[in-house]
Formats: C-alpha cells, sequence, structure tokens
C-alpha cells in the first residue's frame, strides 16, 4: 500500500467514525446554524462537524509519522480557531488577527530554506496573506449544501496527481484532503443536509489548499499551475470583494453576492450548483495538471483560464432573470 492510499484511507475512516459522535454532542450542545434572509437553507442545521476532519487530517499525518513538516500543524491550527469560532463567534478583527498570525507562523516553516533569496522576500510578504485570502475564501464559498466537499476531493485529487512524483509525502497530504471529504459528504449532500463542516472544516480545508500550492511551488512547481486548480473560487471572491467595496457595502456582513449563491436563486437546486462549480474546478485542475505535464504552453493555460473564468462569471446572466423564491 502506498503512503497516498494509506493516508487516504486513514482520513476516510477515521473522519466517517467520528463524525456521527461528534455531530451527537453538536446537537447536545445546541451549536446550529440558523437560517437568515441571507442562508441558503430553511431550517436550523448542525454547524462545526468540520471538527471530525481535523481528527482525520490528525490520524493521517500521524499514519506518516508526522512528515512532511509541522507545516501541518498550521492549517490543523486554523481548523482549531474555527471550532472556537463555531462554538462562539468573535468579532471579525479579532478574528482575522488570528488568521494572520497563524499564516505567519505556517508560511515560517517553508522559508527556512529559502533565506536571502527573492522567493524568500515573496514568501515572507505575500505567503500569509495568500494562505488568509484561500482560507476565507473557502469560508465564504461555503454556502451551499455539498459545496465544500466535494471541492475537497476535486482539489486533494489534483494536488495528489502534480505532487506524486515531486514530493510524494505532500502528495499523501493531498490524498489525506481526498479521505476528509469524501467521509463528509453524505452527511452534506442534497436538499437537507444533516451537519454543516461550519468554519472549523473551511478553516481546515483552506489551509490545506493553501500549504499544498506553496508546497507545490517549493518543489519546482510553477507557482502558476499550482494556483490554477483554485481559481474558480478565487475568482468568484475576488468578483464579490470589488463589488462590495465599489458599492461601499460593509465586507463583513454576511451576503449573497457570490457566483453561487446567484445560481441558486435562479432556481437551481444546491446539488446542481455544486456539480456546476464542480465541473468549472475540474476543467480548472485539468489545465494545471496539462500545463505541468508540458502538453501545453503556461500562457496558453492562462488564456484559458482566463475564458474559462469569464464564462463561470456570466453563468447568472446567461440563466435570466431572478427566480421569485428560493
Amino acid at each position: 500500500m502506498t503512503a497516498e492510499i494509506q493516508s487516504a484511507l486513514v482520513a476516510f475512516l477515521v473522519t466517517s467514525t467520528a463524525l456521527p459522535v461528534i455531530i451527537f454532542f453538536l446537537r447536545k450542545w445546541g451549536i446550529l446554524d440558523n437560517p437568515s434572509g441571507r442562508s441558503s437553507h430553511h431550517s436550523p442545521t448542525i454547524r462545526g462537524a468540520g471538527a471530525a476532519q481535523i481528527l482525520g487530517i490528525c490520524s493521517s499525518w500521524g499514519s506518516l509519522g508526522w512528515i512532511p513538516s509541522w507545516g501541518v500543524l498550521g492549517p490543523i491550527t486554523f481548523g482549531v480557531l474555527g471550532l472556537v469560532d463555531d462554538i462562539k463567534a468573535q468579532r471579525p478583527l479579532v478574528r482575522l488577527m488570528a488568521q494572520l498570525t497563524i499564516g505567519i507562523a505556517t508560511v515560517s516553516v517553508f522559508v527556512s530554506e529559502l533565506r536571502y533569496t527573492i522567493s524568500f522576500l515573496i514568501l515572507v510578504v505575500v505567503g500569509p496573506i495568500f494562505v488568509v485570502f484561500v482560507v476565507n475564501a473557502t469560508n465564504f464559498m461555503d454556502g451551499i449544501n455539498g459545496i465544500s466537499a466535494l471541492h475537497g476531493v476535486l482539489l486533494g485529487t489534483t494536488y495528489w496527481i502534480l505532487l506524486t512524483e515531486a514530493s510524494p509525502v505532500w502528495a499523501a497530504i493531498a490524498a489525506a484532503v481526498v479521505g476528509v471529504s469524501l467521509a463528509f459528504l453524505p452527511w452534506n449532500w442534497g436538499s437537507r443536509a444533516r451537519a454543516f463542516l461550519g468554519d472549523s472544516g473551511s478553516y481546515l480545508l483552506g489551509a490545506l489548499y493553501a500549504v499544498l500550492v506553496i508546497a507545490a511551488w517549493k518543489v519546482g512547481i510553477s507557482p502558476l499551475i499550482a494556483v490554477a486548480p483554485l481559481a474558480i473560487y478565487l475568482i468568484d471572491v475576488s468578483r464579490t470583494i470589488s463589488l462590495r467595496i465599489v458599492g461601499r457595502r460593509p465586507l463583513f456582513v454576511a451576503h449573497r453576492e457570490h457566483v453561487y449563491q446567484e445560481l441558486a436563486d435562479r432556481g437551481l437546486s444546491h446539488s446542481s450548483v455544486s456539480l456546476i462549480v464542480g465541473f468549472f474546478t475540474i476543467m480548472a485542475s485539468g489545465l494545471a495538471i496539462a500545463a505541468d505535464r508540458e502538453l501545453v504552453q503556461l500562457p496558453f493555460m492562462i488564456f484559458l483560464l482566463c475564458i474559462l473564468s469569464l464564462i463561470y462569471l456570466s453563468l447568472p446572466r446567461m440563466l435570466g432573470t431572478r427566480s421569485a423564491t428560493r
């Protein structure tokens, strides 16, 4: 059994075993996500089930002998921070400062071998901001049933493929992302989810995506190729933030302005929207793998990725006027 398969199996089995227990206690303690006018669900639903994924990642990492490095501890810490927020919501500024602190600590693991180089300077300055942005982008996109778990399966598989030859141990961490995401998917798929990941799961997954991008870059994969699988999530969030800044609307207030939310508001089911976002993520991931294998040139990959992103952003307009009911 390869390390990647072992990692995925351990992550899947531990998460699957822990989920019913954790959900039982979350229900007992009343940790619920109550619907509001900006919600995509219509009845109180348990949140914080991402705690099971934290256990799954920890167990998988332990099965690998606590390697590749303490870089995995950063995402786990992000998950714990999210769990704290699931139990009791923290003020946005406090949460952001905590995220930046963990982001700096996470990136510091990767810069130890890059002292006094251009790469060192780039990673020190941009790295923590990138990590925090991906964490929050993943959290913002976790607004309908199934989208985050499906995205985790797809991205985990993509980085597993990208890193298999260049860094088998980091490929095993990517495989663990597949395992924890597959374990949660049945609990969150369809029109009536039994549980939400909450901030604990979305923070954990987002931080894992970020460190996988950095790890891929460190082993020689172009940073543009490494970040390409995240393109759909990042372009959706960037577009929404830009619209809110231009419209002078508060960034930290819940809203329904993401492309995936607009698709749901036009009458598509949660499953359909998740599959649409998943399809575009598969296309972006396929371009990244093709560019890494030198099947397409990097400029052509970027061009196709831009076309793909523009099509995704245009989907709500293609569906016509807003549905009167959700």
